[in-house]
């Protein structure tokens, strides 16, 4: 099972910084949380809030495409500038340097893609604007129907672009005829293409780690909500993610609190948080430090859990390691060999 957990947050590693700088998330809204919130939703005038959104988008686009600071900071929120930062800051980057780094992900052209329609929030001051087209997603070999989201926030008298949100249409045929016919009612029956009901609010700024370190999170058909340190908060949603831990791990006491929730109308297979020091000497391992492995069959449950970063885990990420290997903390004890094996799918 770490073998796998291993290799999914290796490979989630390599793109950690594009994918932060285009946080793109796979979700999908229930109808009956959608209706929950419905009442919060504002449909503003279509061609002005269209005419706004790209503008901005257009204006951020070629902001990072060039690697112009000035583009991108007058076109970024607040909010996303500093999450950037502290990203960026936690794997021990130079933020200017690599905001604009060469493994940087290709961002999409709106030409591209059809447009369904815009809603707004927070008394007009969030909107959400949501195409549909294709798009290659992970691993697929060839494009795939998908919905495009983008999410601006209104600062002072200027609109921001804060982030973009896709998720695929393959599997979800009716919604997908729907939002290509462009019928924009669809927009609020699912709360994937809601605008921000609560307005981002700006984290505290991170300091340079003492422990590089990454959260890996493969949550099928669950919504996770966690703090790290009490510095480092994460939302995972019915996908299978890893994220930089803003100011790192430090050896010795460390903590991890979440709350693990269903999401109505989706299948729930094994699940798996892992918390892993990264490495900085070439050749070495990741440690996994804390993990929280659960099989179809068990309830989740989450909680808050402190775990400590060994000296013999850091030593231990030395493939020369002669000594007994350390374990990690586990929120649930691995009870079963079946328990194991279902985890390993679920990550591989």
């Amino acid at each position: 099972m770490k073998l796998s957990l291993f290799t999914a947050l290796l490979v989630s590693s390599l793109s950690s910084l594009c994918f932060a700088q285009a946080d793109l998330t796979q979700k999908v809204g229930s109808s009956t949380a959608a209706a929950a919130s419905r009442a919060q939703l504002i449909v503003p005038l279509q061609d002005k809030a269209r005419e706004v959104g790209e503008t901005v988008y257009n204006t951020w686009r070629l902001g990072m495409i060039r690697g112009n600071m000035s583009a991108w900071r007058s076109s970024t929120s607040t909010a996303r500038q500093r999450k950037l930062y502290n990203s960026i800051v936690s794997e021990r980057g130079d933020f200017n340097r690599d905001l604009f780094g060469e493994n940087a992900q290709p961002i999409a052209m709106l030409e591209n893609f059809r447009y369904v329609g815009a809603l707004s929030a927070c008394g007009g001051k969030s909107l959400a604007l949501t195409y549909v087209g294709r798009l290659q997603l992970g691993n697929s070999p060839k494009p795939a129907a998908a919905a495009y989201v983008l999410h601006f926030i209104q600062e002072g008298s200027l609109w921001m672009f804060d982030r973009a949100s896709f998720f695929s249409l393959e599997k979800l045929p009716k919604l997908a005829n729907r939002l290509m016919k462009g019928d924009a009612k669809v927009l609020q029956e699912q709360d994937g293409f809601y605008p921000y009901l609560t307005l981002p609010t700006l984290p505290r700024i991170a300091t340079r780690p003492e422990l590089i370190a990454k959260v890996y999170v493969d949550c099928p058909g669950r919504e996770i909500k966690m703090m790290i340190n009490g510095h480092s908060p994460h939302e995972f949603y019915d996908v299978s993610r890893a994220d930089v831990i803003w100011s790192g791990l430090r050896r010795g006491a460390n903590e991890i609190s979440y709350t693990i929730e269903d999401v109505p109308g989706l299948p729930r297979p094994s699940m798996a948080i892992g918390v892993f020091v990264m490495p900085e000497t070439l050749g070495n391992q990741p440690a996994v430090v804390f993990e929280h492995i659960l099989d179809a069959s068990d309830q989740p449950k989450g909680g808050r859990f402190k775990f400590v970063v060994s000296n013999d885990q850091i030593k231990a990420m030395n493939p020369k390691y002669k000594g007994a290997k350390p374990q990690p903390f586990r929120a649930v004890p691995l009870k079963t060999r079946s328990r194991v094996n279902a985890a390993t799918k679920a990550s591989e």
